[in-house]
């Protein structure tokens, strides 16, 4: 469900079933744990010393540095929860119910729009943050210090898993079934 490498060039796997680590080391050392009651893990980012995981069953924290620390469940973020990306010193959370902004393990949500998929800077416009999402694609902006919903696309609507952004302004967006398609957006 998603791909990360790490510092030391370990690989990181969200799969349906947990979290797999992949080591080409000679000697790796780590550890394993086995947390079923966060459910199937779909997206993790590292944030202010704390883990989040987003998860099938809502969004989970704990302690980075602190192996015995359990996971606790952030309130109101029930559900399938699909990322969490850090910009600009801030999580944000896409979720089946909209788009959280995490603080202080509290969720305030910033968009109603339903299922954010992924989120991606704009190489271009680094004050702007393109979402992909069960139904439209999704802009938002940074107003003072805090990212906000602005806008969505009313001429596209379908279903898109992954979204890129190139330097030459086009968006790639990747269909659930359908492969993937490239959009230009004029300047209106």
């Amino acid at each position: 469900l998603g791909i990360h490498n790490d510092e030391e060039d370990n690989l990181w796997i969200s799969m349906d079933r947990g979290v797999d680590f992949i080591s080409f080391q000679v000697d790796p050392s780590y550890t394993l744990y086995n947390y079923e009651e966060i459910g199937a893990v779909y997206d993790a980012a590292l944030y202010r010393g704390d883990l989040y995981l987003c998860t099938n069953q809502g969004v989970f924290y704990r302690n980075w540095e602190n192996e015995k620390d359990l996971f606790r469940f952030i309130p109101g973020t029930q559900g399938q929860a699909w990322s969490c990306d850090v910009f600009d010193g801030q999580l944000i959370v896409g979720h089946n119910t909209g788009t959280y902004r995490i603080e202080n393990h509290t969720a305030e949500q910033i968009s109603a729009v339903s299922g954010g998929f992924s989120m991606t800077r704009d190489p271009l416009k680094h004050n702007l943050l393109v979402q992909s999402t069960y139904t439209n694609i999704v802009f938002y902006d940074k107003q003072g210090s805090d990212w906000q919903y602005n806008y969505q696309l009313s001429e596209f609507q379908d279903l898109i898993r992954y979204i890129q952004l190139d330097y030459f302004n086009n968006i790639w967006a990747s269909h659930m079934h359908r492969g993937i398609y490239r959009l230009r957006l004029d300047e209106a």
